[in-house]
């Protein structure tokens, strides 16, 4: 389950909502991937989906940040919660 937003861009396109600050042409692909996440009760589940290409990261001072591709250029970035399972922080970035 999605708790919160790191930003509002990526809030308005997990509502359906057109984002002007995001490429149009991800926008899509990153709404069908939030829902997943949005649905997701444990995070093996974003492993086995292959499509996802969801990864932890190795950021300094922060544990449990994961992302998930859009495309090559873009993911989709969050904090996982194991107990209870929840994503917090979630945005979509430009990782290049």
């Amino acid at each position: 389950m999605i708790t919160s937003f790191a930003d509002k861009e990526t809030a308005k396109v997990f509502a359906g909502e057109f984002s002007k600050k995001l490429p149009r042409d991800i926008q899509f692909g990153a709404l069908q991937k939030l829902t997943v996440l949005d649905r997701c009760e444990d995070i093996a589940l974003l492993w086995s989906l292959p499509g996802l290409k969801a990864e932890k990261l190795t950021v300094k001072g922060f544990d449990d940040v994961w992302s998930i591709h859009i495309n090559r250029q873009w993911r989709i970035v969050f904090h996982w919660n194991e107990t209870p399972p929840e994503a917090s922080s979630v945005e979509i970035c430009d990782y290049h």
